[in-house]
């Protein structure tokens, strides 16, 4: 019997175009992740995830194969709303991506990995600071105590028809689901909290595994690709 784990999710950085060109892009990303993760046949609830523009990672938990079919169903997805934007068809094809099981719960090498998933605009230098990266799940997580970026309001009262307009979706919107005044999924609804505030226990902790990894961050992606060309 398959067993329920953390996995450790990264697509490889594009090297002739960006996933993610603008506003729009980033919300469209999450949103497609969203619908991917929780509304399909194989429901997977994410710990954490990050947008960077030209690749993505995130931490589901749940059965390997559900997460490899959720993550099929977020880059057809995604695909098809790039293909009608920009023109290119089938950016994903060609791109690698890993499904690694991060073991234990209460592992160190899981901590890691969720530091150097939240660190990544440090890694590839888009921000000095991890705190003020928009495009982070990490906002959500202590009640944002350490978040410091812009944050966005929840549009109230939304009709069924109209949540689905504003995800581009004939699927089946939850009531519980709540959607922001930039017409993005929050975050709230993206992750579940409890995960890494059960993993890590303390808002500190957390932090600590973030930064760690700023005056010697030798903590890569293990892959099969290396991450030369992501940014």
């Amino acid at each position: 019997m398959e067993t329920t784990s953390y996995h450790h999710v990264c697509t490889e950085g594009l090297e002739n175009c960006d996933l993610f060109i603008d506003r729009e892009d980033f919300v469209m990303g999450f949103n497609k992740l969203a619908i991917a993760f929780k509304l399909g046949p194989y429901p997977v609830e994410i710990a954490s995830a990050i947008e960077m523009a030209n690749h993505i990672h995130c931490l589901p938990n749940g059965i390997e194969f559900y997460i490899y079919y959720d993550l099929m169903r977020f880059e057809r997805s995604y695909s098809m709303y790039y293909s009608e934007k920009y023109g290119i068809s089938k950016v994903f094809r060609g791109v690698h991506h890993q499904i690694l099981d991060c073991g234990a719960t209460d592992s160190k090498y899981l901590r890691d990995v969720i530091g150097y998933i939240y660190r990544n605009p440090v890694h590839h230098k888009v921000t000095s600071n991890p705190y003020i990266y928009e495009w982070s799940t990490f906002k959500v997580h202590f009640d944002n105590k350490e978040y410091i970026g812009k944050k966005s309001e929840i549009v109230k009262n939304l009709t069924q028809t109209q949540k689905q307009k504003i995800l581009r979706t004939r699927e089946s919107i939850p009531d519980d689901w709540e959607i922001d005044s930039n017409g993005m999924v929050s975050m709230k609804t993206i992750v579940n909290t409890g995960h890494i505030e059960n993993i890590m226990r303390t808002n500190n902790s957390l932090s600590y595994y973030i930064n760690k990894g700023d005056e010697d961050d030798t903590m890569e992606c293990p892959s099969r690709f290396t991450d030369s060309s992501a940014r």
